[in-house]
Order: structure tokens, then sequence, then C-alpha cells
């Protein structure tokens, strides 16, 4: 599991957990996810608040490559101030 810093996510579904982010190092690239954090089910998750407002978010997670490709990032925690 590693830290990664979102530059903004694009796309979150509540229901399913599927995400489309940008990370800090390369905010050009979309990079699919999947969100298990069962913070995502409470009102006011830090992940939507990250969507409304278009702010930075940290979160621990795991990352599926393909020759050294980061293609997707399956995220299990975020780490708030």
């Amino acid at each position: 599991m590693k830290s990664y810093k979102l530059a903004q996510v694009q796309e979150l579904d509540l229901a399913t957990g599927h995400c489309r982010v940008l990370l800090s190092d390369d905010p050009t690239k979309v990079i699919p996810g999947r969100i298990n954090d069962p913070v995502l089910q409470r009102r006011g998750d830090p992940y939507s608040q990250a969507l409304a407002n278009r702010t930075e978010l940290t979160v621990k997670a795991k990352a599926v490559k393909r020759n050294g490709e980061l293609k997707q990032l399956y995220i299990s925690d975020v780490q708030t101030r």
C-alpha cells in the first residue's frame, strides 16, 4: 500500500465506488480507480468533498501497473489532516 496525492477527483459513483482521478505528479492523465473505504458511504465524505470542491486529496491505495505504467488504483483509505 502506498500514498498517492490526487490533484482532482473527476468522477465518482457512490454506489459502486468507481472513480476517475488525476494524480498530482501527472495531472494530465486520468486514472480509473475503485474506492473500498467505508467512509465513502457517509454524508459529506472526503471523496465527495474533493470532487465538489476540486481540491487535492491524499489517499492510501494499491496500484495496478502494466509494463511499469499505472493503470488503476484501488483506494482503501483517505488521509485527512
